[in-house]
């Protein structure tokens, strides 16, 4: 991890995607119940073909992982993105395995949003309330056939206060 800005620290170590679908990479995909997900590297952007007939409750994953975090930590997560269709996604922090608990405050978990069809910057604020040792940044994407698009994802961890 390198410092970013004064006081925190950047948890993406590949912004650019290059290692995306290579064995040593922090960026994995999976695909749950029926849906389908394949992803790569183009040009400094994720490109994420996802193959969802149903809701986003069947759904494929582009995660970011394990990376620690510690209780308190204050956290901000910028990135840009846009579908070729509308789609609804959503992101989360959690536990990289079973029970894949939030690792957020219960009022700053970031909830369900859709993806439009031009470049839209997302970017959340919220605290770490668990220590862990494999944390995730997840992102969630369902509700149909569509390819998706992400850049310029950033995690920045500040210390926790004492």
């Amino acid at each position: 991890m390198e410092l970013h800005a004064i006081g925190s620290m950047e948890v993406i170590t590949d912004p650019l995607f290059e290692t995306l679908g290579q064995r040593d990479s922090y960026w994995h995909i999976e695909a749950h119940e029926s849906a389908g997900i394949a992803a790569q590297g183009i040009e400094g952007v994720g490109v994420v073909e996802v193959a969802s007939p149903y809701s986003i409750e069947k759904h494929a994953e582009l995660r970011f992982a394990p990376f620690p975090v510690e209780r308190g930590q204050e956290v901000l997560i910028k990135f840009e993105a846009y579908a070729d269709q509308e789609m609804p996604f959503s992101f989360s922090l959690s536990e990289w395995h079973e029970p894949w608990r939030s690792l957020l405050r219960p009022n700053e978990k970031f909830g369900e949003w859709m993806l439009e069809t031009e470049w839209r910057h997302y970017e959340h604020r919220c605290h770490i309330i668990h220590d862990e040792p494999e944390a995730r940044l997840n992102f969630t994407l369902g509700g149909g056939n569509n390819r998706v698009y992400l850049a310029n994802v950033s995690v920045q961890l500040t210390p926790p206060e004492a």
